[in-house]
């Protein structure tokens, strides 16, 4: 019974010890994106922690966990903006669905955000308006935080996450 562990044991010690100089893959990156209550009751803010020289290619609005799109906006070469509102269309973006007049209040909503980097395309945010508290910015990352408190979370948010050696 030892005999056959010991080629065993060995194969896995081996292959353990080989793959420590190497790179480990890169399995998400952490971006920033927030959303806030506007002025309006059915107005939502949107900021957004690109990476580098990441572009924004487009915004769309869902409800959660189904298909319903409720807005979206594209910009077909990119855009370095990093501030949005929902239902608004900034220079360069083109509105391919318009926003309904009133956004539900108590249904969960999905705001994702998609870029150019073809590795990690997308960052999402999901949220209800009747939740949203006024004057702060909700993430699924992390707290809520003023807009005086962003700089720091959207400067740090281009966190690589590896996979962690056995």
């Amino acid at each position: 019974m030892l005999r056959r562990a010991v080629p065993v044991i060995a194969a896995i010690l081996a292959a353990t010890l080989s793959s420590c100089g190497q790179a480990r893959p890169v399995l998400e990156l952490h971006r920033y994106l927030g959303v806030m209550q506007g002025h309006g009751a059915n107005q939502v803010r949107v900021v957004f922690g690109r990476c580098g020289n990441e572009q924004v290619t487009s915004i769309n609005l869902s409800k959660d966990l189904s298909d319903k799109m409720l807005w979206r906006i594209d910009d077909a070469t990119g855009s370095s903006r990093k501030h949005f509102t929902v239902g608004e269309e900034p220079n360069g973006f083109r509105t391919t669905m318009h926003l309904r007049p009133r956004l539900p209040p108590s249904e969960y909503l999905t705001l994702q955000v998609w870029t150019d980097n073809r590795q990690f395309p997308v960052t999402s945010v999901t949220f209800r308006l009747d939740e949203l508290q006024a004057g702060l910015f909700h993430s699924d990352t992390g707290p809520e935080l003023s807009p005086s408190d962003l700089e720091n979370p959207i400067r740090d948010g281009c966190v690589v996450e590896t996979a962690h050696p056995l």
